[in-house]
């Protein structure tokens, strides 16, 4: 899943790279979601949620520089500044150039000059994606403002507790604790590598090592509840990698 937020308070150029990047996921085979956004001040107030901080939610942010109110270097300067968020990649698009040096501190991934152009978007999404995977071999999380991240690899397991999220790895010097939803978790690692058993367990498929219809034993000795609800789906879903 590929999740990008527009912000442009130009319909028709929101509804442009909306439709283009609509169009080249579709080609790719890429599942993605688009947030969009008018006004500068409308995106603060959703980043400013409070469980928003724990990861980054949002992949890629086209961002128009000259929004009324809160312009897109506000926003970007409460991303990087505020939020300590690194990993939204951030594309800038304006009417002059003179804003590249100002947005150098905020670290955008790229900056397009309008009329924009369709070959243009493409282009940042290509390099975007060939970024993200290889990169994506690691959890990304924030704990207290600071940035952290542990290989996918080592991870046994995510168990929801109340509004935090444990993560248990194979390295006990690993393991953290950190503010955020099991259901957010599961949007950002891989369908085929881990499985959600019951609404607080999401476990790694090479670490079970026996399987009974309603739990799980994983390789640390642990068992682990398969809720009523996920007893089919976890069913076939194992059934399923096994064959293959």
């Amino acid at each position: 899943m590929l999740n990008i937020t527009i912000c442009e308070n130009d319909i028709f150029t929101c509804s442009f790279i909306e439709d283009t990047i609509l169009k080249y996921t579709n080609r790719k085979n890429i599942k993605v979601d688009i947030g969009v956004f008018y006004k500068g001040e409308t995106l603060y107030k959703y980043l400013n949620k409070t469980d928003y901080n724990y990861i980054s939610y949002i992949d890629i942010l086209f961002i128009d520089t000259e929004l009324k109110e809160l312009s897109g270097i506000d926003v970007g300067n409460y991303i990087r500044n505020e939020l300590k968020n690194e990993l939204i990649q951030i594309v800038y698009i304006s009417n002059s150039d003179s804003y590249a040096m100002k947005l150098f501190k905020i670290r955008p991934f790229d900056f397009l000059l309008k009329p924009l152009k369709k070959c243009e978007i493409i282009e940042v999404l290509d390099k975007i994606l060939n970024l993200k995977f290889n990169t994506d071999i690691f959890f990304e999380y924030y704990i207290k403002g600071s940035y952290f991240k542990v290989a996918l690899d080592n991870i046994i397991y995510f168990k929801s507790e109340g509004k935090k999220v444990n993560i248990v790895t194979k390295k006990l010097e690993e393991n953290k604790q950190f503010y955020g939803k099991i259901s957010n978790v599961q949007k950002v690692v891989n369908p085929q590598n881990f499985l959600l058993v019951h609404k607080s367990f999401l476990v790694q498929y090479k670490y079970i090592v026996n399987y009974t219809y309603n739990s799980l034993e994983m390789i640390t000795g642990e068992i682990i509840p398969i809720s009523q609800a996920n007893r089919k789906s976890v069913r076939l879903t194992l059934q399923s990698l096994r064959q293959n």
